[in-house]
């Protein structure tokens, strides 16, 4: 793969730029220099669970489908980073396709392998802190229903604890809010309203539980760790700037990511390895439990970072928005890739990258559905600070990029890392996005999935407006168009007369207003049947087209009638009308049907000047044809 000989990883994970997954990313990376592996991850951007939104139903697992799983030498995935049907699906199929190893990151899953973190043993870690150094008795414990079964796990051991501990525990104690909004309100009404006896402290089983309740706990003028102590879990970014800063348990994520890597190194040359790890967790006593922290430099460091991003942001915010309004209403594909050039640098410190779009093609429209093309198509190339190549690459979608067919990529032997994202809405796929940073552990930013989703949105809306506009063409070509001769119908011809109209007044140019009927169309269809009735409408028309072609239009503007308008000199006149004529008489001799075709023709010639109206024009002629077709009655009967 990537037309290198080192093994690959495939990572699954979900919304990679949020904090805990981009420090595992940085994580892993910064551990995989010590190996020599490529790296993919297969980002996803699912909504986190306790979010509502129409896109939270995008189906995520078909970044399984999308990622060649079979040519993957070890799959790792972020199972907590995905919710719900999501998750489970994503699971499925990675026992379903893959042949290789899979390691869960976090959360245990059976039949993978599994790095797990021992954080959820913190919260009986929490239970003795409090118990034994700031003697609380009556310890509380405040989850969220929707993260059913990891604060399962963390109420398990808050319950042993206070067991081992001697303290009590009753239900009233435990408070499982099922809101999505307003949550520290409901545990502040819980615990310090309904209770007589306020608690000591409250075990939160998440760092934004912890905040939320310590901001209802400040508003009513509670303490915080004065009146009540209260922890949380996952050493957020929030709780390390809040005030007071929170009391958390933290995965040991650097260690977690080492021994993902010597598991891989080890499942990757056949080491015999136990199906599971547990790293311990790391405690972080601050404030929030009444310790003191005698360093802030974590906290310091994270200020100051904190706010280099926030301007980064900010700048940053606005040009994203112009990005938007160049993307809106392009016209070409060549046109996007130019905006995309122009934009590159919203991602970061690219080095590499691609877009490449998936679907059927067909002539200069594409087709998109909700699943993944065997072919995927390469629009864009990105390396080493230049474009590579504006030329359209098709290759087979499961080697992801096209190593065999640009040069540029010919013997790679460094490993590679890349971030590979889909393209697409609620129910269609429309390629994707790889990249690589200069930096190796560069993060994600928080633009890139709206970039994605921009770019996706704006490729889906070109194609659609092309096919659209097609759609509009043949409409208005059917609306101009006589089904069964393909030729101009009446409202075509108007069009055709009105367009011409101003040039032939202009110039008093002389026009031919040529009018043809059929003879005894319906006797035709009443004796021998409309087929042979459309026969002879179809002859008259071959004729009338070949006829007038160089000089004008021809249409059928009735059942049996036709019409013509052209500009050519009265002898070229005569001779288009004794040449209808003609061909007529020799398809009587030769067509070998049982009827006689016939056509009356009578036409008005004129030099177009102020008086001469279109209209009066086509009277004239109908009247000649109508004399015409008199003398033929005649003399038939």
């Amino acid at each position: 793969m990537f037309n290198n000989t080192k093994k690959t990883i495939g990572i699954f994970i979900n919304r990679a730029e949020l904090p805990l997954q981009h420090n595992f990313c940085k994580s892993i990376i910064s551990e995989s220099e010590n190996y020599d592996y490529n790296i993919i991850f297969f980002a996803a951007y699912e909504l986190m669970e306790g979010k509502s939104s129409s896109l939270s139903e995008v189906p995520e697992n078909i970044i399984v489908e999308f990622a060649p799983v079979e040519c993957l030498d070890v799959c790792v995935i972020l199972a907590s980073t995905f919710t719900g049907e999501a998750q489970t699906k994503i699971i499925e199929l990675l026992k379903e396709k893959c042949t290789c190893p899979v390691i869960s990151f976090k959360e245990s899953q059976s039949g993978f392998y599994n790095i797990l973190s021992g954080e959820d043993r913190g919260a009986g870690t929490l239970v003795r802190h409090l118990y034994s150094v700031h003697d609380a008795r009556k310890i509380c414990f405040f989850a969220d229903q929707n993260a059913f079964r990891e604060n399962l796990r963390r109420e398990t051991y808050y319950r042993d604890s206070m067991e081992d501990c001697g303290l009590p525990v009753e239900e009233s104690y435990i408070f499982r809010s099922t809101s999505h909004d307003g949550r520290g309100d409901e545990a502040y009404e819980y615990f310090f309203v309904n209770m007589e006896q306020h608690p000591d402290a409250v075990i939160c089983a998440d760092d934004n539980l912890a905040r939320e309740l310590c901001n209802a706990l400040i508003q009513h003028g509670i303490k915080v760790p004065r009146d009540t102590m209260v922890c949380g879990f996952n050493d957020s970014y929030e709780a390390r700037e809040f005030v007071p800063r929170i009391t958390t348990v933290s995965a040991d994520l650097e260690e977690m990511a080492s021994e993902t890597m010597k598991m891989v190194d080890d499942l990757i040359q056949g080491r015999p390895r136990g199906k599971r790890v547990t790293v311990p967790e790391q405690m972080i006593y601050r404030e929030s439990c009444g310790c003191s922290a005698t360093d802030h430099s974590d906290i310091e460091e994270y200020t100051r970072s904190h706010y280099r991003r926030l301007d980064s942001i900010e700048e940053k915010h606005v040009q994203y928005s112009m990005f938007n309004v160049y993307l809106d209403g392009c016209n070409s594909l060549t046109e996007i890739k130019d905006i995309i050039k122009d934009n590159l640098y919203l991602l970061g410190d690219v080095d590499e990258f691609y877009l490449c779009l998936l679907g059927k093609k067909d002539g200069e429209f594409r087709h998109f559905s909700n699943e993944i093309s065997e072919d995927a198509e390469m629009e864009l190339a990105f390396k080493d600070g230049e474009f590579i190549s504006d030329e359209t690459i098709v290759f087979p979608q499961k080697e992801l990029l096209p190593s065999q067919n640009l040069p540029v990529f010919e013997n790679e032997e460094l490993p590679k890392i890349y971030y590979f994202s889909l393209l697409h809405n609620r129910d269609k796929i429309f390629g994707y996005t790889a990249l690589n940073f200069k930096n190796p552990i560069d993060r994600l930013n928080f633009f890139y999935h709206d970039w994605n989703v921009t770019i996706g949105l704006t490729i889906n809306e070109y194609f659609s407006n092309l096919y659209l506009k097609d759609l509009l063409r043949k409409n208005e070509e059917n609306s101009v168009t006589d089904y069964l001769t393909q030729m101009p119908n009446r409202r075509g011809l108007n069009r055709y007369v009105n367009e011409n109209w101003d040039t032939w007044l202009k110039e008093h140019t002389g026009v031919c207003f040529m009018t043809l009927d059929l003879d005894g169309l319906k006797y035709i269809n009443d004796t021998f049947g409309h087929e042979e009735g459309d026969w002879a409408i179809s002859t008259m028309a071959e004729f009338a087209k070949a006829a007038f072609h160089d000089y004008g239009i021809a249409a059928r503007t009735g059942g049996d009638e036709f019409v013509a308008v052209f500009c050519a000199e009265p002898d070229t006149i005569k001779n288009i009308e004794s040449s209808l004529y003609n061909q007529i008489s020799d398809v009587n001799k030769n067509s070998g049907k049982e009827f006689p075709m016939g056509v009356s023709i009578g036409y008005y010639y004129t030099e177009i000047d102020e008086n001469s109206s279109y209209e009066e024009c086509m009277k004239l002629s109908d009247v000649e044809m109508y004399k015409v077709k008199q003398e033929h009655k005649k003399a038939r009967a």
